[in-house]
């Protein structure tokens, strides 16, 4: 596929190059298929700067009350934890509509269940991951939601109650049992929730090794946009990047925030409204921490990453981040 205009046939194109686009072309490659990843930045967006938590109690989906309260507030401009950025467009006008559809109760209880299964099974497969020889550094240092004294202890369980409900294994503790799981806990906490099972990873290391290994396994890497799809009636026949046609049996859309936009490129309906956070990570020769931690007043999550402390929150809907990158002709 080196040449300039040349064409290639593969079984499986995954377009995006992050965690899920890499484990998708390892898992196609192990089964036997050629696969070929079009991304020109693999493992950049959020599968670089996430939190690194791997937490099947955070199962409770975004689509509830309390967030659709919160969500109301930061569109007021009274919530820095959720807002609505600008340009708002139609396309996030109709999201809205079906959040709010969506945060009722009953539905909530539903997708809670069905969400925590999924992420159990995630955990799980981490292990057999690492079984294989493929050891993506995740490491049991447990989660403790902090409660300030505003919320405090009603507030932490209702949470409790709320994931016992799907199966998570969280508990009840106090101010001072927080600081004794945590010292560096300020004595502003007056409660928390605590989850001993749950784990953290490096996110960026982890997307490089999964991608390195289906490399290894015979998966081809395009570090190219996509720009247009040819269609043949309903299915999409083959790729176009900015020098290569690839045509293609399957085609995998794992572009994360640019789902929609590079959906639209192919002809194809998304609807994925894209949430933007911020993440900033703090090099440091030491741990400061030694559990991960979720300000759940603040909706701020602390993680101890090797060499250095990660520290995300926020969720700014419609509108552009303030750094973009391409993949395809779509700004994310």
């Amino acid at each position: 596929m080196a040449a300039q205009h040349s064409s290639a046939r593969v079984d499986v194109a995954v377009i995006g190059g992050g965690v899920i686009g890499a484990c998708v072309a390892r898992a196609v490659r192990a089964r036997g298929f050629e696969v070929v990843v079009i991304d020109p930045a693999p493992g950049e967006g959020a599968s670089r700067g996430n939190a690194g938590l791997v937490v099947p109690s955070y199962s409770v989906p975004m689509a509830t009350p309390a967030n659709l309260r919160a969500g109301l507030r930061g569109v007021l401009g009274h919530d820095a934890a959720i807002s609505v950025g600008r340009p708002f467009s139609a396309a996030t006008a109709g999201w809205l509509a079906r959040f709010v559809l969506s945060a009722r109760p009953d539905r909530v209880r539903r997708t809670a269940r069905t969400t925590f299964d999924l992420a159990a099974r995630s955990r799980r497969l981490y292990d057999d991951l690492a079984a294989e020889g493929l050891d993506l550094g995740l490491r049991t240092v447990g989660w403790l939601w902090t409660f300030g004294p505003a919320s405090g202890p009603a507030a932490a369980a209702s949470v409790v109650r709320d994931l016992e409900r799907v199966g998570s294994a969280g508990r009840l503790v106090d101010g001072d049992e927080a600081r004794a799981l945590e010292p560096a806990l300020g004595a502003e906490v007056a409660a928390g929730v605590w989850f001993p099972q749950e784990g953290v990873l490096d996110p960026a290391r982890a997307t490089v090794m999964l991608l390195h290994d289906a490399e290894e396994r015979g998966a081809c890497v395009l570090r190219e946009p996509v720009v247009s799809a040819e269609r043949d009636g309903p299915r999409i026949r083959a790729l176009r990047t900015t020098t290569r046609v690839v045509e293609a049996r399957w085609v995998v859309l794992a572009a994360g925030a640019s789902s929609r936009a590079v959906g639209a490129l192919l002809g194809a309906r998304v609807p994925v409204e894209a949430g933007h956070g911020w993440s900033l990570t703090v090099p440091t020769p030491e741990p400061l921490v030694g559990r991960a931690l979720m300000d759940a007043d603040a909706h701020v999550v602390v993680s101890p990453l090797p060499g250095g402390l990660r520290v995300t929150g926020g969720m700014q809907l419609g509108g552009r981040p303030s750094s973009e990158r391409e993949i395809g002709r779509a700004h994310v």
